[in-house]
């Protein structure tokens, strides 16, 4: 998945469903001592620091002809009117996130093991994708019941289901990937290929 685009109609359309605000692009700009997909840390990191503020949301995605798809998502606010920034490194090399402003999609930092699910809208009725989506609220239903942040808090009744639909978010993840990916694309493995030059190729 890529950072969505603004001007699309079907981009716009999801935004709305979530929240009032318009969405806009921030920049990405990495602390040394920020980690991926740990916004909210993160950005705590640097009020702690520098002053200024948390400003929660999520970061919109799409998938053309697959899925949209929002993640629960914190940027980081300067104050005095300076541009609002994305501490939180990027894992695919971009430079700008979409952000979406919802000011109800508060984060408890006493509670940090209690995730927001994602908000996911298909492109299309394809029984797969729908899986996919139910699959993944279940993971984030059990991850949820997890006390702490730490794997090595599961307790022993969630081992198991948690580890089948774990087994089963990868595997959907996998075959909509192959459905989805366009031949030019990357593959979404990460090895830097074209996908018809990597996991398209074996699949021709």
């Amino acid at each position: 998945m890529k950072t969505a685009n603004p001007e699309n109609a079907d981009v716009q359309a999801f935004c709305r469903e979530i929240s009032p605000s318009s969405p806009v692009f921030v920049k990405i700009v990495p602390k040394e001592d920020c980690t991926p997909k740990d916004s909210f840390g993160n950005v705590q990191k640097q009020i702690d620091r520098f002053g200024g503020d948390m400003r929660v949301g999520w970061s919109i995605r799409d998938w053309p002809g697959a899925y949209i798809e929002a993640e629960h998502h914190a940027v980081y606010d300067p104050g005095n009117g300076a541009a609002l920034v994305d501490v939180t490194p990027a894992v695919d090399g971009e430079s700008h996130r979409l952000f979406l402003a919802d000011e109800t999609a508060t984060y408890n930092p006493a509670n940090p093991g209690v995730r927001r699910d994602n908000i996911r809208k298909a492109h299309t009725n394809d029984p797969l994708i729908l899986e996919l989506f139910k699959v993944a609220a279940e993971k984030t239903r059990l991850m949820n019941m997890i006390p702490g942040v730490s794997a090595a808090h599961v307790p022993p009744a969630l081992r198991q289901p948690l580890a089948l639909v774990g087994q089963r978010h990868v595997q959907l993840s996998i075959e909509v990937s192959m459905r989805y990916t366009s031949r030019n694309d990357p593959c979404f493995c990460g090895s830097g290929k074209r996908f018809k030059q990597c996991h398209g190729a074996k699949s021709a």
